[in-house]
């Protein structure tokens, strides 16, 4: 018997906690998405679909790609944080851009981290399941005097 309005107490406590949950999500303004929309690449991937008799990713060519886009960013530049957010953008943005111009039938997602050099070094991993027949990675790194930059590429055979 002592324990009944203990039991009472909590029930009234959450149907206190539910009324106010329900009259804050009707007062919560429209979602909105925090981060911009991502900009488009020049071209629809329908626009460089082609059946191509070439089987798998070529590394080698990726690799050519990434390291001249990061060359032509990178290149002389010293380390500077206000200038990461914009790096980053660029290379990943004209990396893919190539990538696409290329006209494989793949889905490409393209990282690209750049630290400042230090004592401690710079680590980095990535693992994926999938058909190694047909879909590939290339990792590129690139450093100066003042920073490293790792750059993933990721390419995913689109199958019809």
């Amino acid at each position: 018997m002592g324990t009944t309005p203990m039991f009472g107490w909590r029930r009234s406590f959450l149907r206190f906690l539910y009324a106010i949950s329900e009259r804050h999500r009707s007062m919560a303004p429209p979602y909105r998405p925090l981060a911009p929309p991502p900009r488009r690449v020049s071209a629809t991937m329908e626009e460089y679909h082609r059946h191509c008799d070439e089987v798998g990713f070529n590394a080698d060519e990726a690799h050519n790609i990434i390291k001249e886009c990061i060359d032509g960013i990178l290149g002389g530049e010293d380390y500077n944080q206000n200038k990461i957010n914009q790096w980053t953008a660029s290379i990943v943005e004209q990396s893919l851009a190539h990538l696409v111009k290329l006209g494989k039938a793949y889905k490409y997602i393209v990282n690209c981290a750049v630290v400042q050099k230090s004592a401690y070094g710079f680590h980095t991993a990535s693992s994926c399941f999938w058909d190694t027949t047909s879909d590939g990675t290339c990792t590129v790194r690139w450093e100066n005097r003042t920073m490293n930059c790792v750059v993933n590429v990721f390419a995913i055979a689109i199958v019809l």
